[in-house]
């Protein structure tokens, strides 16, 4: 049993967080017969809150390496052009 002490709350948001955003990408290439390895020219991930963007951001290069995403834009707004895979984020 874990020490509850020892648990950083901060960190076991942030891992769920990256955990649903690779889910929903695996999913989303899945569902389009793409292999998991297939890289994606551009993820863009949005959040209107600034929180959860900044945390985004620092985990860029973690998101990267489990989406195999070329770049991630991280924005408030969606592109126009973005083809929809939307990852739903609730506070």
């Amino acid at each position: 049993m874990a020490n509850e002490n020892l648990v950083d709350e901060t960190a076991v948001s942030v891992g769920e967080l990256l955990v649903h955003i690779a889910t929903t990408v695996r999913r989303y290439k899945s569902d389009h017969n793409l292999p998991l390895g297939t890289q994606l020219q551009r993820l863009q991930l949005t959040s209107s809150d600034q929180t959860t963007a900044a945390i985004l951001a620092a985990s860029a290069t973690d998101l990267t390496s489990i989406t195999r995403a070329q770049q991630i834009d991280i924005s408030s707004q969606p592109h126009p052009d973005a083809e929809p895979l939307v990852v739903t984020i609730l506070p």
